[in-house]
């Protein structure tokens, strides 16, 4: 990937190029005026999938929205991030309660938005988006397991990131590395990611350059959900 040739200069220094698992990019279309728009373009099966989805949460049960005051939520968001954030299998770093509000009114709703799904007053699942540019990254989210074996909540979060996109008219979406398989089926194609590594004492770097290119990482499922 590009950013990973413009690192190429650090490997004079021990370090050590690591792939990861890819970002998994979603590029949009400029027909696409609204989440319709991108509906009609996926094929029969991953259209119908996608509206069963959806269908779900509609009706008097659920309600779907972008939330206006993220700090009145952020007890209850906090709470179903912590629930996501549990099952990570590797997690570098953690969000305190206060971080979302303070994006939120940071960054201003032109760049940070949020999307929350309630059953009845209980929220139920969020996910956050942040603007840069022409493109739209994935960020945060929280659910309710519980909730979720039962109802897709968690595919309905990857659809409000698309339909928020849409919405402010971005070239992509940057969905991040996770979930690689249902991001497979939104239409994501994987671009390459790495970082960078090396021991602070020179003689290790010996045994981290074959540790490093030892380490597996997955690798996303072909799929084509789109109309040829």
């Amino acid at each position: 990937d590009s950013l990973s040739k413009t690192a190429e200069p650090l490997s004079q220094f021990s370090y050590r190029r690591v792939a990861t698992e890819p970002d998994m990019v979603l590029k949009l279309r400029p027909e696409w005026e609204s989440f319709d728009g991108y509906l009609d373009s996926l094929n029969k099966k991953y259209r119908k999938a996608a509206k069963t989805v959806c269908g779900v949460f509609q009706g008097d049960e659920f309600t779907i929205q972008r939330l206006s005051d993220v700090g009145s939520t952020a007890p209850a968001m906090f709470d179903l991030y912590r629930q996501v954030a549990s099952r990570a299998g590797v997690r570098l770093a953690g969000l305190t309660p206060e971080y979302l509000p303070t994006l939120a009114s940071t960054l201003g709703e032109d760049h940070f938005a949020v999307t929350g799904i309630f059953r009845g007053e209980d929220l139920i699942g969020w996910v956050s988006s942040i603007r840069d540019g022409g493109t739209s990254i994935g960020y945060y989210l929280g659910l309710d397991y519980t909730v979720n074996e039962s109802h897709p909540v968690y595919h309905r979060l990857l659809y409000a990131v698309i339909e928020q996109a849409i919405e402010w008219r971005c070239e992509q979406i940057s969905f991040g590395r996770t979930a690689l398989e249902p991001k497979s089926r939104l239409g994501c194609v994987p671009e390459g990611m790495s970082l960078w590594i090396r021991h602070r004492v020179p003689l290790l770097n010996l045994v981290v350059r074959h540790i490093v290119n030892a380490v597996p990482h997955d690798e996303p499922p072909e799929r084509t959900p789109f109309k040829s």
